[in-house]
């Protein structure tokens, strides 16, 4: 009995210790701080509450996720700021004089310009497509899948497989040639073998 009651005393002290530490650590409502290290905490919320607001708070405030993103990290707004400057070298390319330009502002100019084309590009359609689509409707034997499988890697596209010149991993002075599976049309194998309406739509279009 009097083990017990020592054991009792022993945890209701601890339990005293531990409502004057809590007491003791209290984060006035100062709102945002910057700490020594440079990290903006939310000083109106005790980290022992809720420490994700107290670490995130002023950085999601600062950096809201617009509606054409699914979120915003660091790398996010690395990538905003390469786009833009991408996006400002096409536009000054494709208005710069073209007379005495140098050659590859003017094929940068021409390859923005022809990109933005709508009007022509929706005229043209499918047009300058039609020897590829062609060469893949006459597929019907093996030997012509290996011929349009030539024909589309040139092109620059991957059936069945896709391959590339990269540095060896075991010789970094040498370069080998990379070769990885393709990928299919449609998501998955089901796609192509469910014969609902939609799924069939599909597989004709």
């Amino acid at each position: 009995m009097k083990r017990i009651s020592l054991t009792l005393l022993l945890i209701a002290c601890l339990v005293c210790v531990g409502c004057s530490a809590s007491a003791g650590t209290v984060v006035p409502n100062t709102g945002s701080q910057t700490s020594e290290s440079g990290f903006i905490f939310n000083e109106s919320v005790r980290p022992g509450d809720d420490f994700y607001a107290y670490v995130n708070d002023a950085w999601i405030a600062e950096h809201p996720i617009s509606a054409d993103k699914q979120y915003y990290a660091t790398f996010t707004g690395l990538q905003d700021r390469v786009n833009n400057d991408l996006h400002s070298l096409l536009l000054n390319a494709s208005t710069a004089p073209t007379q005495g330009a140098d050659r590859n502002t003017t094929l940068l100019g021409q390859f923005y310009r022809s990109g933005m084309d709508n009007e022509t590009i929706d005229g043209e359609g499918l047009s300058g497509l039609s020897d590829l689509l062609t060469t893949i409707d006459s597929i019907d034997s093996r030997a012509d899948l290996t011929d349009a499988t030539i024909v589309l890697l040139e092109q620059g596209f991957g059936p069945v497989y896709s391959y590339w010149a990269e540095v060896n991993p075991e010789n970094s002075s040498e370069m080998v040639p990379g070769l990885y599976q393709g990928g299919l049309g449609l998501p998955d194998r089901d796609y192509y073998l469910r014969n609902d309406t939609e799924s069939t739509d599909l597989q004709d279009a």
